[in-house]
């Protein structure tokens, strides 16, 4: 897929992503992720943040994302955005506790653990 500008040649593969809607962005990086490219759904994820950085949609994922590659403080960062935007979001903290006990802070994990707990009535 070409376009021609005068004499420049553009392949619109390589711009398109960044001339997508957040929704757009959004839809490519959950495909991403279900086929297990996480790094490509962290980068799809980024632009849809690009547009939107209190997109908690997008956070959720890039943070999953992060968590799959082993990334657990990009993930913990994520996933505590999430929850300065929406404190009651069980699945954030659930998420987060995980990623802490990823990276051996149990006492946090614990305690995120148990806000998701508190939050889901548990």
């Amino acid at each position: 897929m070409f376009y021609t500008t005068g004499t420049f040649v553009v392949d619109l593969r390589l711009i398109l992503p960044f001339l997508c809607n957040m929704d757009k962005c959004i839809e490519e990086a959950k495909k991403q992720f279900r086929r297990g490219n996480y790094r490509s759904a962290i980068r799809w994820y980024s632009r849809a943040l690009s547009k939107d950085s209190t997109c908690c949609e997008a956070l959720m994922g890039r943070g999953q994302a992060y968590h799959e590659t082993g990334k657990y403080y990009d993930a913990v960062d994520d996933f505590s955005k999430v929850i300065a935007i929406n404190p009651q979001d069980a699945e954030a903290w659930r998420n987060r506790s995980l990623a802490y006990y990823n990276l051996n802070m149990e006492k946090e994990a614990i305690r995120d653990f148990g806000e998701a707990m508190r939050i889901l009535g548990a």
